[in-house]
């Protein structure tokens, strides 16, 4: 990807040609408009500041934070807000194609804000397809096998390397039940996720060594959050394994409900070092949003709003946040990016029951990174109690 230009005028560039695009790009022809919920919660966020909005509402806030955190200044990102001026108005004439937003929220007028009834709205009507998408999945013990990995699953396989990125939710079978009771449970687990080593399984099929490192953030429901950039890991070869350094994890602290997050695995190609503050902050920012996001997962005014919906559970709705966040930071990933090579990022949940389970044992498990031409790698986890 070099070549590519890391400045407020480059980005503004990127976002404006990214918005006028003429033909649906990939992500725009295979998602659901329910992935793009906190996509278009940003864009009407940042049009509505442009348009003098002193106050947003929180999910508009909680949207925008993710452009604020790329953008230099205040100039930069009231930039943003022009184009996502333009957009609204390309999409209130049927014009707009970069991505699938529901016109429930792009063809709200900029006086109008996004609120959380207006969320809950849009959840009951675009949650049950949204989940049904191949790129998301849950997982439950008896998928795990007893070297750690996942059991294959090809559908999911096939999309998320389309995608190069998947959603998976780890939980137990009866969590999975839509009509087990969503209370939290009492008192709190403490639970540490780290890195152990990953494994090249094939480089990329670029000329040159391949500098391989990775990102993440994480965070749960009692507002522990982790987030952290790796130093490259050298030349990495086919079949070559290393080990993560002891610190940080990609989780430690307390959990009542759930644990969350987003890791991603990069080629690393020269890059400067304000395109990795920009990534730390971006990282910050996904620990920071999954701690609210499990926070408010189960949340008796929450689940009031959204109504019971067949089929979703609490479970479900931990999918339905977190593939909006990771659908939000795909996009933003993929416009702002300097040099490096995006190779997959994928979206992880844990529920509490299942993660203590984990840690009680010491257990290890298994992720895999496919970004097909662009790296296979594979990353072992362990969770533990201590």
């Amino acid at each position: 990807m070099s070549g590519i230009d890391f400045t407020p005028e480059a980005r503004v560039a990127r976002f404006r040609e990214w918005v006028n695009v003429r033909s649906a790009p990939l992500s725009a022809s295979v998602l659901s408009n329910g992935s793009n919920i906190l996509l278009g919660a940003a864009m009407h966020g940042m049009a509505r500041r442009a348009g003098g909005a002193a106050e947003l509402t929180e999910i508009e806030r909680m949207s925008v934070q993710f452009f604020d955190a790329m953008a230099q200044d205040e100039a930069e990102a009231s930039q943003y807000g022009e184009i996502c001026l333009e957009a609204k108005a390309l999409a209130r004439s049927g014009r707009f194609v970069a991505a699938k937003i529901p016109l429930s929220i792009m063809g709200l007028p900029e006086d109008v804000p996004y609120t959380e009834e207006r969320f809950a709205e849009d959840f009951k009507e675009l949650a049950l397809e949204t989940l049904a998408q191949p790129h998301i999945r849950a997982v439950t013990p008896d998928q795990i096998l007893e070297d750690g990995t996942v059991a294959a699953d090809e559908e999911y396989d096939a999309a998320s390397t389309l995608l190069r990125r998947g959603v998976t939710v780890f939980a137990d079978a009866q969590d999975l039940d839509p009509d087990a009771a969503a209370d939290a449970l009492p008192n709190w687990a403490w639970i540490r996720i780290k890195p152990v080593q990953f494994r090249c399984v094939h480089k990329s099929h670029e000329v040159g060594k391949d500098e391989v490192y990775f990102t993440w953030g994480f965070g749960s429901d009692m507002e522990a959050k982790v987030s952290h950039r790796t130093p490259e890991f050298g030349s990495v070869k086919n079949g070559v394994v290393r080990d993560f350094p002891q610190n940080p994890p990609l989780f430690s602290g307390y959990t009542n409900k759930a644990i969350a997050g987003h890791m991603v695995c990069w080629e690393a190609d020269h890059s400067n070092s304000e395109w990795y503050d920009k990534l730390r902050r971006a990282m910050r920012e996904i620990a920071d949003k999954s701690a609210h996001m499990t926070k408010v997962t189960g949340d008796r005014n929450v689940d009031f709003l959204i109504g019971l919906i067949p089929a979703v559970g609490q479970v479900g709705e931990i999918q339905f946040w977190i593939e909006n966040i990771a659908n939000l930071v795909a996009r933003l990933l993929d416009l702002f990016r300097n040099h490096d090579d995006k190779v997959v990022e994928h979206s992880y949940g844990w529920n509490r029951n299942l993660a203590e389970s984990l840690a009680s044992k010491n257990s290890t498990m298994t992720l895999d990174f496919n970004g097909g031409g662009g790296g296979h790698h594979t990353v072992t986890i362990q969770f533990a109690k201590s």
